[in-house]
């Protein structure tokens, strides 16, 4: 179960390179997984049917992929020198976008605290230790590269010498092309002529290998 388009377009096509590689048996078309987009974070509605309270369990493997949600960057109004809020020529408020000072416990707890509503028998949550999917793939071992180059392809405004701050930015404004960039990201993956060595332990993006993994019975 996933929570936008994003995850549904992008696991798929993640799963089918991390067989080629070697690092599953089954890709997750073979090993009959559905990924089910539910299209917000309201994953216990659905979980719960896989819950059972009497009976024998229902033996099969089920894998929640969602954000931690917890941000890395603010949005405040400009300040002048004389200590006002800065407008532009058409009267509108300016606005700057600053990071937010990181605090491992406060994500610590976020994902402890996902697992714990939603690890349950078979039921098994695998939570973002960034912001976002985009986040995570911007700050991973194994995809940051591939995720920049699309993100500057679709994005082409942008300014490259500020990747983060920019991605952060149209986070917060809501809006990143998120479907677009999986898309492509996603045909990349497809490509053998895509250079990519998958890292196991990506700290940023582990999360979705695990889930891929477990799902397909790994």
């Amino acid at each position: 179960m996933v929570e936008g388009w994003a995850e549904e377009i992008l696991l798929p096509a993640l799963a089918k390179r991390m067989k080629s590689a070697g690092l599953i048996s089954r890709d997750i078309t073979e090993a009959g997984v559905s990924v089910v987009n539910v299209g917000n974070t309201a994953f216990l509605h659905y979980s719960r049917i896989f819950i059972r309270t009497g009976g024998p369990e229902i033996n099969i493997p089920v894998a929640i992929v969602t954000d931690s949600d917890i941000p890395e960057y603010k949005k405040k109004p400009k300040i002048n020198e004389q200590g006002e809020p800065e407008y532009d020529e058409r009267d509108r408020m300016i606005y700057d976008y600053v990071p937010i000072a990181s605090n491992s416990n406060e994500i610590t707890n976020a994902v402890k605290k996902r697992q714990e509503k939603f690890n349950k028998q078979m039921v098994k949550a695998f939570v973002a230790p960034r912001w976002t999917l985009e986040f995570c793939l911007l700050k991973s071992t194994s995809f940051s590269e591939l995720f920049i180059s699309t993100l500057k392809k679709i994005h082409k405004q942008i300014n490259p010498n500020e990747i983060e701050y920019e991605l952060a930015k149209k986070l917060i404004d809501g809006n990143l092309e998120k479907t677009e960039i999986a898309h492509q990201l996603a045909q990349a993956l497809l490509d053998d002529n895509t250079s990519l060595e998958i890292d196991l332990t990506d700290p940023s993006c582990g999360y979705l290998l695990e889930a891929i993994k477990y799902a397909c019975g790994h």
